[in-house]
C-alpha cells in the first residue's frame, strides 16, 4: 500500500509541476523599453501590452492587441490606453484587458513609465491579477 500512495504523489508531483506556470518574463519575449521604442508603434505597444497581460495573469495564452490610443494630459504627461485580448490557459474563454500606461515625457528620448493601472473581465479565474508583478513591469520599462 505504501508504494501506491508514492506512486499516486509522484503522479500528482508530476501534474502540478506541469500546471505551474512559467515565470512571466522568463525568456518568453523580452519585455520592452519606452526609452529604446522601435520604430513600429502599433508592434511596440502589442510587446507591451503581452508583456502586462502575462503579469497580470498566470497562463493566459492568444493575446492579441485590440486597440490602443495616446491621451495628452496636462503638461508633459500622457496615457497609453491599450485593450487587449486573451484566453484562458485552462477554461480557453476569452477574455478582455483594459490597460492605462501612465507616462511622463519630460525627456521625448526617454519616456518614463510613472504607472500601470489593469483590469479584465476575467472572473473564472480564482485570483485576481497579479498586481505586485505589474508594478514589477515598471522597472523593466523604464530600463
Amino acid at each position: 500500500m505504501k508504494s501506491a500512495s508514492i506512486g499516486l504523489f509522484g503522479i500528482f508531483a508530476v501534474y502540478a509541476l506541469m500546471l505551474t506556470p512559467a515565470p512571466a518574463f522568463a525568456g518568453d519575449e523580452e519585455v520592452p523599453s519606452f526609452k529604446r521604442q522601435s520604430k513600429d508603434e502599433k508592434e511596440f505597444v502589442r510587446s507591451v501590452g503581452t508583456a502586462i497581460v502575462k503579469a497580470a495573469r498566470s497562463a493566459p495564452k492568444d493575446i492579441m492587441l485590440e486597440s490602443y490610443e495616446y491621451e495628452q494630459l496636462k503638461g508633459k504627461r500622457k496615457d497609453l490606453k491599450i485593450k487587449m485580448s486573451y484566453k484562458g490557459g485552462i477554461t480557453n474563454k476569452k477574455f478582455f484587458a483594459d490597460i492605462v500606461v501612465k507616462l511622463d515625457e519630460t525627456d521625448k528620448a526617454a519616456i518614463e513609465v510613472l504607472n500601470i493601472d489593469y483590469k479584465d473581465n476575467n472572473n473564472v479565474s480564482l485570483g485576481s491579477p497579479n498586481v505586485s508583478k505589474i508594478q514589477k513591469l515598471i522597472e523593466k520599462f523604464n530600463q
